[in-house]
């Protein structure tokens, strides 16, 4: 179930087609990530059942970035913002129920010397 709610994030964010053209992947990827590029990781680690075909996953999009250019990065992170709380088409699996975001916050990595961003929430869906 996890890989059905990461494979439709990926999805969105790669026809979203957001400036500075990240790599996307997700949590269960095992590709090596290039370590100059700007990346997003999606992981939905957390999918429960709430009643019937009824789930909610928990959402985490990480969006990291080298720390050259912080404006780069804040319109990377403000464009997958805006797709994960626009409205959200369904999926072949599964219809929507909605998005609430919980957390969403920028800070500067310094042992990697990376801006990251994180965006956390919780994805309301029903299986088809």
């Amino acid at each position: 179930m996890n890989q059905l709610v990461e494979d439709y994030f990926l999805q969105l964010l790669e026809d979203a087609d957001i400036a500075g053209a990240p790599d996307i992947y997700p949590g269960t990827c095992s590709e090596i990530r290039q370590p100059d590029n700007s990346a997003i990781l999606i992981v939905a680690d957390q999918v429960e059942c709430v009643i019937g075909g009824l789930r909610k996953a928990g959402v985490k999009i990480v969006i990291s970035s080298p720390a050259q250019d912080r404006a780069a990065h804040m319109a990377m992170a403000a464009a997958v913002q805006a797709v994960v709380e626009g409205t959200l088409p369904s999926a072949a699996e599964f219809s929507l129920g909605g998005w609430v975001t919980k957390t969403h916050q920028t800070q500067i990595a310094a042992d990697d010397n990376r801006w990251l961003t994180s965006i956390e929430g919780i994805l309301g869906f029903q299986l088809v």
